[in-house]
């Protein structure tokens, strides 16, 4: 019993202890849970919003910009070769696309003037993650006829001096579009504006669209160039644009607003990207000047540099402010073309620009230049081949570079109190310009810019007559398909391109050679080694190679015939190894051929070539698509059955060394440092005197390596004679060199002291293919150097 309710007392003891273990697990648990499970999972959730992102957009994309330039104004020169540029970040994966770019007008692709073609540019991109890349292609505004003329002269008949159509308000139209409107303020006759759009896409590789847009372009004149500011305090010289010699007065203005011969660019100089500056050295034409100031050279690319080099060499103008410039400089790309280095650190006083107070003498009411303190200035140290500007003090040094100009001050041109001088202007137009006093006055586009090429600016110091005897106001440096040097190609192409049939006579005389060396020739030969037999054997050897001769003589491709007829310039400057190659193509095709070209680099241009023949506004217009990519490629260039197709194609070639003058007055000698095997070559001089005779120098061959003693005579159509004579005598002489010959000769006359040497050159230069090939390929290849040039 006692045991029992032992036993029982025990358990209910125990079942007391469980629940109320229970009971307090329970409430403390429960309470515990409610008291810190909801500010848990709150913060949890606070933490995970914080701490996700708002997801990037796939691709970031610029507006689409314009070299040289502001994305604002996209300045471009009718018949210049502009380069488009687009900044694009692929921010969430990496990328591969494509940039397309082309001119419309009126939301259509703008016609290739002269020819049934229109131009499509394309440049692939690789987008890696996260990193923004710069794209580039290049693209032409082609020039209209119309944009090179003048205003009419009413006081003769419409009809007789110009080729326009007079509607009831004044407005003349040409080949039934508006070209002269009538301004509402003055009047007069205006050229009616261009709207041209450039149209640029990003696609990708798949051809997917991600992007397009197609912003309007602002049509600079012919006489209207860039004037290209590079400095880390490119600010202080915005008001260089009201100088009259980059604007005319506003006497001159028309409605209001002033008439501009340079548009000062002023592009941002930062350190994680170069300038927007294109790396493409025939996209430069549109440049006139180059201003540096304290400029960091290493910020250019390679190719920048190289295309500022070949700018300069055909006729670019750099400006120098001294003196920090100087150093920076200082084994860069441009050390080697500097008039002067820097002798010693000066400080500059009022006292020390006398001389160009007393060349500038000041006008009534005019500022004059006094300076608050000393300025930092150097003292130039003239190079060999510089000089020291005549009026300065030895403050500007100057030097040519090929065709080109550098000119070194000793102070900062942007110095305040040199720019408030009432006579900054002219001292601008005169010693940094270069440009005669009173220049600004006149809009003339071969004052404005000194750059040449002979394929596109053939005796640029004459008055070039257009179509119907009416001057034009042309572009210099601009690409031209209607320069003298194009007509003489184009008349010569179109007599020379298509497949030479072998005349009756030439089939006569190559069987009658076949059998002769078949029957009586074969059988003699083995008659006299005492094997007549073997005359059997050697029957069908003659036969086959008769027959490869036949093919090759006859060049034709068994009914699926093509021919390559070319013209090739290369013009190049003394002591410089790089040159302007032009070539003029005719591709004839039996059955039709899309052609496609390749280049070897990217320094190459092409377009269709106008053939001379009317296009008719019925013709379909196919394209022609150019490709960036390490190289440049051209597809899509079409030519039918039995025709011929033209293609006007330049680029920038390394010969391989240079072609230069060497020796001392008296003894000179020409060298031949390139590549190029030179023939009939003839050096031209003018003497250094006043009327000195024009003086020639036979030298014949030159082959690579070579070198050979000047001896002149005033004998020059002698000269020119033999020369032209050589040249016909040649493999060739159906492709007319003699034509060019004579354009060289006569290509702006020589200044005393400048020579030049031209010549041709029968083997092929380098650089472009053409597919599918030709069977039969004719090139003539006639070379320009200019080996000096007089520094007035």
């Amino acid at each position: 019993m006692v045991d029992v309710v032992q036993r029982g007392g025990r358990w209910w003891c125990g079942f007391v202890v469980v629940l109320s273990c229970l009971m307090m697990s329970g409430c403390g648990g429960c309470d515990s849970d409610d008291s810190a499970a909801d500010p848990s999972d709150a913060a949890e959730k606070k933490s995970g919003d914080k701490s996700k992102k708002k997801k990037k957009p796939d691709y970031e994309i610029g507006s689409l910009g314009v070299m040289p330039g502001s994305d604002a104004t996209r300045y471009v020169k009718p018949g210049h070769w502009s380069m488009a540029t687009h900044e694009v970040t692929a921010n969430n994966f990496d990328a591969v696309c494509d940039f397309h770019a082309e001119v419309r007008s009126g939301g259509q692709p703008t016609d290739w003037p002269g020819t049934p073609f229109r131009l499509h540019t394309s440049q692939p991109a690789q987008l890696p993650k996260g990193k923004t890349r710069y794209l580039q292609t290049a693209f032409l505004v082609p020039e209209r006829f119309f944009d090179r003329l003048p205003p009419p002269d009413f006081s003769k008949s419409l009809e007789e001096s110009n080729p326009f159509v007079k509607d009831d308000q004044g407005n003349l139209y040409y080949d039934g579009k508006i070209a002269f409107v009538v301004d509402p303020n003055t009047g007069g006759l205006t050229p009616a504006p261009r709207r041209s759009q450039l149209f640029g896409s990003l696609h990708q590789r798949n051809g997917g669209l991600i992007q397009q847009q197609q912003p309007p372009l602002t049509v600079m004149k012919p006489h209207e160039y860039h004037f290209v500011v590079l400095s880390p305090q490119a600010v202080k010289y915005g008001a260089w644009w009201k100088l009259a010699t980059l604007r005319r007065p506003d006497k001159f203005a028309v409605g209001g607003i002033p008439d501009t011969r340079f548009h000062l660019v002023i592009p941002p100089v930062r350190t994680d990207r170069p300038p927007p500056l294109s790396s493409h050295p025939l996209t430069w034409t549109s440049i006139a000047y180059v201003l540096w100031d304290e400029f960091d050279p290493r910020t250019l690319t390679a190719k920048q540099q190289q295309a500022m080099l070949d700018w300069l060499h055909w006729g670019g103008r750099l400006i120098i402010s001294g003196p920090k410039s100087l150093d920076l400089l200082r084994g860069s790309f441009l050390a080697p073309y500097l008039p002067a280095t820097v002798e010693k650190a000066v400080e500059l006083r009022t006292s020390d620009l006398q001389p160009l107070r007393d060349f500038f003498p000041s006008t009534r009411g005019g500022r004059e230049l006094h300076m608050v303190k000393p300025w930092a200035g150097v003292k130039l140290a003239l190079k060999e081949r510089a000089r020291m500007i005549p009026n300065t003090g030895g403050l500007l040094a100057e030097c040519s570079v090929g065709r080109g100009r550098i000119v070194v001050t000793a102070f900062r041109l942007r110095e305040k109190e040199l720019n408030t001088w009432g006579r900054f202007g002219s001292l601008v137009n005169t010693l940094l310009l270069r440009r005669e006093p009173h220049a600004e006055n006149r809009m003339d586009p071969r004052e404005s810019s000194d750059m040449r090429y002979f394929s596109r600016d053939f005796s640029d110091d004459e008055e070039f007559v257009g179509p119907r005897g009416l001057p034009t106001h042309f572009s210099v440096a601009g690409w031209n398909d209607q320069s003298p040097v194009s007509d003489a190609a184009r008349s010569s192409l179109r007599e020379a391109a298509g497949i030479k049939i072998p005349k009756a006579s030439f089939i006569v005389w190559v069987m009658a050679i076949y059998l002769i060396v078949l029957v009586p020739l074969n059988w003699g030969v083995f008659r006299l080694l005492g094997r007549v037999e073997w005359a059997w054997f050697a029957a069908p050897l003659i036969t086959i190679v008769f027959t490869v001769a036949v093919v090759k003589l006859a060049q034709l491709d068994i009914g699926f015939a093509r021919s390559q007829t070319e013209y090739c310039i290369v013009e190049a400057q003394g002591g410089y190894s790089r040159a302007h190659v032009t070539r003029y193509t005719a591709l004839y095709a039996s059955l039709s051929t899309s052609y496609e070209f390749e280049f070897d680099d990217d320094s190459a241009l092409i377009g269709p070539f106008p053939n001379g023949e009317e296009v008719k506004d019925f013709q379909r217009r196919r394209t022609m698509t150019l490709r960036w990519e390490g190289n440049v490629t051209a597809k899509g260039f079409d030519v039918s059955s039995n025709s011929t197709g033209f293609v006007h194609s330049e680029q920038m070639f390394d010969l391989g060394g240079s072609i230069r003058l060497a020796g001392a007055a008296g003894a000179r000698r020409i060298v031949n440092g390139s590549t190029l095997s030179l023939e009939g070559a003839v050096v031209i001089r003018q003497g250094v005197l006043e009327k000195s005779p024009l003086m020639a120098a036979w030298i014949g061959d030159l082959a690579p390596g070579d070198d050979a003693l000047l001896e002149f005579t005033q004998r020059t159509p002698s000269a020119r004679d033999r020369q032209e004579a050589a040249a016909s005598s040649g493999e060739s002489p159906d492709l007319k060199l003699k034509a060019l010959l004579k354009l060289a000769y006569n290509h702006r006359p020589l200044k005393p002291g400048e020579s030049r040497l031209i010549a041709w050159s029968s083997v092929e230069v380098p650089g472009m293919t053409v597919t599918p090939i030709a069977s039969q390929v004719r090139r003539a290849t006639l070379v320009v150097v200019h080996l000096a040039y007089a520094l007035d």
